[in-house]
């Protein structure tokens, strides 16, 4: 049995953006068909918006800095 702690580090795909070239749409049936570049975003900037809660602790963020 391993302790998390002693896991290697991982990295999530997020959704902040794809940049794509039409013809790549179609020629292409993936995203990692093609030559793909990652950029790492700091946790501070990659909160997921997805109920009114995330909303109101992303809100208190922005206006708590």
């Amino acid at each position: 049995m391993s302790r998390r702690q002693e896991a290697p580090k991982v990295f999530d795909m997020t959704t902040v953006a794809y940049v794509v070239d039409g013809n790549f749409v179609k020629e292409f049936d993936g995203i990692f068909d093609g030559k793909v570049k990652s950029v790492t975003i700091s946790p501070e900037r990659a909160i997921d918006i997805d109920t009114i809660l995330d909303f109101k602790i992303a809100e208190y963020l922005i206006l708590n800095r």
